[in-house]
């Protein structure tokens, strides 16, 4: 995997910060009587760094009232809607515009965060649609949350030298600096702007998984004890050379090392079969509950997702099942987990072994007694 040659001008994590983030969560726990949890934290890591003025009632301020102006301006015959489109996700969270010219390549995209106040959300994105609009050659996918968050902008780059120009853009532009507000100090930056190779899934999503479980298991919150539980983590996980590379950490567990004692790989092969049941379950009753049909497609796609791209953000992670499933099985191990599974020897037919997995885990779903359980 080929990571980005400006690394380098990220600047290394603060571990003064992480330790404050740290403790600011766990003291939110025990003064509201909170328990600890992804969501939770995730929550902060999303609403960090917001000002007084990008809150209502101590509620990140609603901004979808926005979308139309901006949907207007992509549609207007004066602006012009050749090099761009917009678009607003289903559930309306996110309103989106991304360029017309795609590329079929296999190259990673890039993710670029920007955090800007209410006062300067407006014209920062009508700045940013007329620049993209303006870079005809320029391969993008931008979204605006509908709430103010740490990362309301959120700009998807398939090339390396587009992105330094957009950085350039963002430095030089007065109302965007103006109105930016701090990222979370977990992500990696380049003068305050948020930026990583894009693996899939929300990176802030996988960091508070990644946290709630160091903040469960460790009573040293330092830095220090934050790296150390880092470098034990499995050296599949998504993400993990961004860590390695902004963390500043080597992870202990040596890729190469895969012969394991007979007794001990049928150990893992148990626990691996028992983790793909747990999170396919979990999710399938989870998105079940939202309508009919819908666990099993989502299931389906998240099955897909690790195969295609390696990317397990979207099972659940209820009960941690997610994060087990990434520790326990690899993107390569997956279809042969399946197979067994299934009891089906591994073919060339994916489509047909994972409608079978995925079928047998809705037939296990409508026979359980306690279908609306989550435990």
């Amino acid at each position: 995997m080929t990571y980005m040659k400006i690394d380098g001008l990220i600047k290394p994590a603060d571990p003064n910060k992480i330790e404050e983030l740290f403790k600011s969560i766990l003291d939110f726990c025990q003064i509201n009587n909170k328990d600890l949890t992804e969501g939770l934290v995730y929550d902060f890591l999303r609403f960090y760094g917001l000002k007084s003025i990008d809150k209502a009632n101590d509620n990140p301020k609603d901004i979808s009232h926005m979308f139309e102006k901006w949907s207007k301006k992509v549609n207007n015959k004066l602006f012009g809607k050749k090099n761009i489109y917009h678009y607003l996700f289903p559930n309306s969270e996110f309103w989106g515009f991304k360029s017309r010219k795609e590329d079929s390549s296999n190259k990673e995209w890039f993710k670029i965060y920007v955090a800007v106040d209410y006062d300067h959300i407006n014209k920062s994105v009508n700045s940013l649609i007329n620049f993209l609009n303006s870079q005809t050659d320029f391969i993008y996918d931008m979204k605006v949350a509908k709430k103010m968050r740490s990362d309301n902008i959120v700009i998807r780059v398939k090339n390396e030298n587009h992105v330094k120009i957009i950085l350039e853009f963002i430095n030089n532009n007065t109302v965007i600096q103006e109105g930016l507000n701090a990222q979370n100090p977990l992500i990696p930056n380049i003068n305050g702007i948020g930026l990583i190779n894009d693996l899939g899934g929300s990176y802030n999503d996988f960091m508070a998984g990644i946290v709630c479980e160091f903040l469960k298991q460790s009573n040293n919150i330092s830095y220090g004890a934050f790296i150390s539980f880092l470098k034990k983590v499995p050296p599949h996980w998504q993400y993990l050379n961004v860590m390695e590379k902004y963390f500043g950490y080597k992870n202990e567990h040596k890729k190469e090392e895969k012969i394991e004692a007979e007794n001990d790989y049928v150990d893992n092969l148990t626990l691996k079969i028992e983790s793909l049941f747990q999170a396919s379950y979990k999710t399938l009753v989870k998105y079940e509950q939202e309508g009919l049909g819908m666990g099993f497609n989502q299931l389906k796609m998240a099955l897909a997702q690790v195969l295609k791209n390696g990317n397990y953000s979207y099972f659940t992670n209820d009960n941690n099942v997610r994060i087990n499933l990434y520790q326990r099985v690899l993107p390569t191990e997956l279809i042969s987990v399946i197979s067994l599974s299934v009891n089906t020897i591994p073919n060339n037919d994916i489509e047909l072994l994972l409608n079978s997995y995925v079928n047998n885990i809705y037939d296990y779903y409508k026979k359980n007694s306690n279908l609306n359980k989550l435990d």
